[in-house]
């Protein structure tokens, strides 16, 4: 079963059956108050986590779950709550998780408005049926995803706002690789020495929305910026490693900053900027892209390389 919906219908199954026997206070008034029903985590997660292995005939690896779906999406704003703001006691109703993360809002001078909810999914204290029932789906792919191996999510406002891909950094997560019992590797070595520490980056810069700018926190989101340029595909389009190295080192140097500080972030322009930086860095050091697309790696040496030439064309353009 490769569709999360398939799971969560075998999850209703279950869950009707443990509350025929245990009634509903012991297996569901956890979930329908924000929290997540233990039993049902431990009889899902030898199935979440178990992969099957391919024999030698068909190539000996082994394949694991990628489990898809779509989560209903966000319910019509309505007049009357958009030009509210919320206050801690609003809240006083609900689980001790959600007001925890209430007070950290409350704490950064965060309005407690119905948009800034709903960016980091807490549920209002005054919901409609439709926003209830999103929630009630959120939980049941957050219980799910707390037990594989991570996950990448995909925002509709962020694709709304045009951004390619609409991957939230917050809630994407990943453990591939990790342990030590395996050589495997979630990304290449020379991606990790360019941005090992982007979705931290990321992650933090997404957190400044609704916060006084000042020159770090626009320094910040500038950064945010210019890697969401650099990481700008259309579906269908397939770029080189080398390629995605030097679009990520010219995010990471500046390269992209004027681009972005003018405006001249369409679409177009965009695609039109980042094909002519390609095309001027592959003739001036081939041998260090071929480099990258067969070894994955690069020396000190040539990535000092690469951003002489990355900035020398910045400063022509």
């Amino acid at each position: 079963m490769d569709n999360l919906n398939q799971h969560k219908k075998f999850w209703d199954w279950t869950t009707n059956a443990l509350v025929s026997v245990y009634g509903a206070g012991a297996v569901v008034k956890a979930d329908l108050d924000g929290g997540a029903s233990s039993e049902m985590r431990a009889f899902y997660s030898a199935l979440i986590q178990r992969a099957a292995r391919f024999n030698r005939k068909n190539g000996n690896g082994s394949v694991t779950l990628i489990l898809l779906t779509n989560i209903p999406s966000i319910a019509g704003h309505h007049d009357d709550l958009e030009h509210m703001v919320f206050t801690l006691e609003d809240f006083a109703h609900l689980n001790q998780k959600i007001k925890e993360r209430v007070a950290i809002l409350d704490k950064k001078r965060i309005p407690l408005t119905p948009s800034n909810l709903r960016k980091i999914n807490i549920p209002l204290p005054v919901e409609s049926d439709a926003e209830r029932r999103r929630r009630l789906a959120l939980q049941y792919v957050d219980d799910l995803i707390s037990m594989t191996d991570g996950q990448i999510w995909l925002d509709e406002k962020l694709f709304a706002n045009g951004q390619r891909p609409a991957m939230d950094p917050q809630r994407s997560i990943t453990r591939v690789g990790i342990g030590a019992d395996t050589d495997s590797r979630a990304d290449a070595p020379i991606i990790r020495k360019i941005v090992g520490g982007l979705r931290f980056e990321f992650a933090q810069a997404s957190s400044l929305d609704g916060v006084e700018k000042g020159e770090t926190v626009n320094k910040q989101l500038l950064m945010r910026d210019a890697y969401l340029l650099a990481m700008s595909q259309d579906s269908g389009s397939v770029r080189r490693l080398s390629e995605t190295c030097v679009l990520l080192l010219a995010a990471s140097i500046g390269g992209l900053d004027s681009l972005i500080q003018k405006g001249k972030s369409s679409r177009q322009v965009t695609e039109d900027y980042v094909v002519r930086l390609v095309q001027y860095v592959e003739p001036h050091l081939p041998s260090i892209m071929v480099n990258i697309d067969n070894n994955m790696d690069s020396s000190p040496y040539e990535l000092d390389q690469l951003r002489k030439v990355i900035l020398e064309y910045a400063t022509l353009n």
